[in-house]
């Protein structure tokens, strides 16, 4: 699969995964999205084909898909499930919703723990000058400094 195919499935993806939920009830806005998601990938298809083949159709591509189901690589194979199949596509955007979740939380606990590091580090510098102070007093009057 061509990476600016895989880049722009992914971008829609995580643009549009936060409407969606874990449950049996599909909301409205389900049906636009996903309507709009198979219009962009059938294009893509299309347009990518006809160009490399001469007489391409798609009607012809969903019948040898189906006399094939077995040898078609597993991501070409599923990206192409999440077109007809609806709830496939669901769990597609499920799935990154979790991942866009985890990656947010991980955001959230690299922000926490830069913060409670910085003000460890404020408070323990402004003992530790405090504490450096005898010893550097130390070492200027014996001349190492």
């Amino acid at each position: 699969m061509d990476d600016s195919f895989s880049d722009a499935q992914e971008e829609y993806c995580v643009q549009h995964c936060h409407h969606f939920d874990d449950s049996d009830e599909n909301k409205l806005v389900y049906t636009s999205i996903y309507k709009n998601y198979t219009d962009m990938i059938e294009s893509r298809i299309e347009s990518e084909l006809t160009m490399a083949i001469e007489g391409f159709t798609m009607a012809e591509l969903s019948s040898m898909l189906e006399e094939r189901e077995g040898e078609i690589c597993g991501d070409i194979w599923d990206m192409l499930m999440t077109i007809g199949d609806f709830a496939e596509f669901k769990n597609l955007m499920l799935a990154y919703k979790v991942q866009a979740q985890q990656q947010a939380g991980m955001r959230q606990q690299q922000v926490t723990a830069s913060s409670s590091f910085l003000d460890a580090a404020v408070s323990t510098s402004q003992a530790s000058f405090e504490g450096l102070a005898p010893l550097v007093t130390n070492l200027s009057s014996n001349g190492h400094l």
